[in-house]
């Protein structure tokens, strides 16, 4: 029975998606800062992004360490996109390279350990869902 459950619940949501029509994916972590994608650097690059170089992979993880995103306003953040017709959102809430934009006892490589010490995902989460907005998490 669980497993018919399950399929339910997964036909609903595939529906729901279907129909969702405009979705915002915001792929932001650290290295930002660096002006370049989240963990292809460390990787060479990728062809699809042309302007991306090689970084060290502890030159790329360096900027964890100065990671403030001080002006950072999901509440803002969520009344525009609303306002812009979104109807989900989706944060990269951990990425490849490890860095956790939530606070976890599982690693010290998070926001919890930068300057801005604030859990980002909390805060994301809880701003778009009060202006009623789907939430995803790319974990």
């Amino acid at each position: 029975m669980e497993f018919f459950d399950q399929q339910r619940q997964y036909r609903a949501m595939a529906n729901w998606f279907d129909h969702a029509r405009l979705g915002l994916f915001i792929h932001w972590g650290h290295s930002s800062q660096r002006g370049c994608e989240l963990s292809w650097p460390m990787v060479g690059g990728v062809f699809a992004l042309p302007d991306q170089r090689d970084v060290r992979v502890e030159q790329y993880h360096s900027t964890a360490a100065s990671f403030n995103p001080k002006h950072y306003d999901p509440r803002q953040w969520a009344r525009l996109a609303k306002r812009s017709g979104v109807q989900y959102a989706v944060l990269t809430a951990k990425h490849h390279d490890g860095y956790s934009m939530f606070h976890t006892g599982q690693s010290n490589f998070s926001i919890e350990h930068s300057p801005y010490g604030k859990d980002i995902v909390g805060q994301f989460t809880q701003a778009f869902r009060s202006e009623g907005l789907t939430v995803g998490l790319y974990y």
